[in-house]
């Protein structure tokens, strides 16, 4: 759901671009990288938030993850499922090492 209220289900690659909800800053978690792409996790008002490099598989990877952790689901197997579903986008090692990564971080 977005700000005004509507539902708003994020399907393909250029939903995860045009609409960065989990973009942002609060009180830092962690801190990681993965094969050369940093990124920070912070927390604000109970939900994961991020900042990162501009690679948008990692920013694609990075909502999709959050999206997930955010609704309490934690498992790594659900997560990577979740990015699969997602048009326009192949899940690789940079994707499954940086799920990997965030897991480590907000654990």
């Amino acid at each position: 759901m977005d700000s005004c209220g509507c539902v708003t289900e994020r399907k393909y690659v250029s939903d995860f671009l045009a609409r960065q909800v989990f973009r942002g800053k609060g009180k830092e978690t962690g801190r990681g990288e993965v094969q050369g792409r940093k990124f920070k996790i912070f927390q604000d008002e109970g939900k994961f938030k991020y900042q990162c490099d501009q690679c948008a598989v990692l920013i694609i990877t990075l909502e999709a993850t959050l999206e997930e952790i955010n609704k309490g689901n934690k498992n790594e197997k659900q997560i990577l499922e979740r990015i699969k579903r997602i048009k326009g986008l192949t899940v690789n090692d940079l994707i499954i090492q940086t799920v990997k990564e965030v897991l480590r971080i907000v654990n």
